[in-house]
C-alpha cells in the first residue's frame, strides 16, 4: 500500500472545510476578522457581495492602508496565521484583486469547479452572520449585497454603540420593572470590554446572557459571564459589610433571577472549552471582569441609595417576600 503526500495547498483544495469552516460565510467572517486583526481593529468598511451563480465580490475600504491585509492573498502556506485569505485564493478557480487605492480593494472570485465547496446560497443566514460580526467589531461597517435576478436584496450593518444595541432591545421588551441598569466600556491591560448588566423585579424571571468573546459567541458562558457573576457578588458583599446589615446574605442563586447580562471582550488570542467553542476559558479575563464590575456596582450604589437600597433587600433574610427570589 502507497501512501500520498499532499502539499498543504492541495490538502486545502481536497478538504476547505478542515481550515475555514463549513461554507463560504464562515470564510466571509474570517477574512472580516483576519482584516481587523491586521489593521489592528481601525476603523473598516466591508462589502460582501453576491454578484450570481458563483460569482462573489469581498471589498475592503480604511482609512489606513489594507496593503499589508491584501498581501496574504500571496502569503506562504507553512505560516498558519492568516489562513482566510490564503485558502480563499486557493479554492478559487477565477480571481482577481482590483486596487483602486492602497485604502481600497476589490476582490473578485469564483470558487473552482474542482473543488468541494459550498460558498453562498442562504443570503439570509449571511446576513444575520454580517450583522452579528458588526455588533462585536464596532469600528466596523458592513454591507451585504445579493445581486442574482432573482432576489436583489442589500444590508447594511453599523453598530458604534456595540453590544449595548443588543443590550438596550432586551431591556425595551424585557417584562417587569428594572430595579438598575450598569453600562460598562472599559479597556483593561489590551482588552476592551462592553458590559450590559441589568435587574428584573417580576416574578422569578429566568437570567437572559449574551456572552461574546472576538468574533465568537460563546452560547455557555465561561471566563468573562463568571467574572461579572463574581463581581456582582463581591460588590453586594462590599456594600452590606459597609453598611453593616447583618441580616443579608448573598447567595449566587439569587444573583441570576432577574439578571439580564449581555457582554463582550475584545482582546488577543483567547482559549476556549467544548468542540464549538462553547465557553471562554481565561483566568485572567474572569478577574478583570470581576473588579470592573465590584467597582462600577458599588460606585452606582454609593451614588444612587434608593436604587442599593431597593436590590440589597432581595438579599434580607428577615423579610417573607424575598423567597420569591
Amino acid at each position: 500500500m502507497s501512501i500520498k503526500v499532499f502539499e498543504l495547498k492541495d490538502h486545502v483544495r481536497i478538504r476547505p472545510q478542515m481550515y475555514i469552516g463549513k461554507n463560504g460565510i464562515s470564510l466571509m467572517k474570517g477574512l472580516i476578522v483576519d482584516a481587523s486583526k491586521r489593521l489592528k481593529n481601525h476603523s473598516i468598511d466591508f462589502l460582501v457581495a453576491i454578484n450570481g451563480n458563483n460569482d462573489f465580490v469581498f471589498k475592503i475600504k480604511s482609512d489606513l492602508s489594507c496593503s499589508n491585509f491584501i498581501e496574504l492573498f500571496d502569503s506562504d502556506f507553512k505560516n498558519h496565521d492568516y489562513i482566510f485569505p490564503k485558502v480563499l485564493k486557493a479554492i478559487s478557480g477565477n480571481f482577481k484583486i482590483i486596487e483602486i487605492s492602497d485604502k481600497e480593494y476589490e476582490v473578485h472570485f469564483s470558487i473552482d469547479k474542482a473543488v468541494k465547496f459550498n460558498m453562498i446560497d442562504d443570503y439570509f443566514q449571511l446576513a444575520q452572520e454580517m450583522l452579528q460580526l458588526s455588533l462585536i467589531f464596532r469600528k466596523h461597517s458592513i454591507i451585504t449585497k445579493d445581486r442574482r435576478p432573482s432576489i436583489e436584496q442589500q444590508n447594511f450593518f453599523s453598530f458604534p454603540e456595540g453590544i449595548f444595541y443588543l443590550f438596550s432591545q432586551e431591556i425595551e421588551n424585557a417584562p417587569g420593572q428594572h430595579q438598575f441598569i450598569l453600562k460598562i466600556d472599559e479597556e483593561i491591560n489590551g482588552r476592551q470590554y462592553q458590559i450590559g448588566l441589568a435587574y428584573r423585579s417580576d416574578w422569578k424571571p429566568r437570567p437572559f446572557v449574551l456572552s461574546f468573546a472576538n468574533e465568537v459567541h460563546t452560547t455557555c458562558g465561561g471566563s468573562l459571564v463568571n467574572g461579572v457573576i463574581d463581581g456582582l457578588q463581591s460588590g453586594l458583599r462590599k456594600y452590606i459589610k459597609i453598611e453593616e446589615m447583618q441580616s443579608h446574605i448573598v447567595r449566587r442563586k439569587k444573583l441570576n433571577n432577574g439578571l439580564i447580562l449581555i457582554c463582550a471582550v475584545q482582546g488577543n488570542e483567547f482559549e476556549y472549552g467544548g468542540s464549538w467553542k462553547e465557553t471562554l476559558e481565561n483566568d485572567s479575563v474572569q478577574k478583570e471582569a470581576e473588579k470592573l464590575v465590584t467597582t462600577k456596582l458599588l460606585d452606582l450604589f454609593s451614588s444612587n441609595e434608593a436604587i442599593a437600597d431597593s436590590f440589597v433587600s432581595r438579599f434580607d433574610t428577615t423579610n417573607i417576600f424575598n423567597k420569591m427570589f
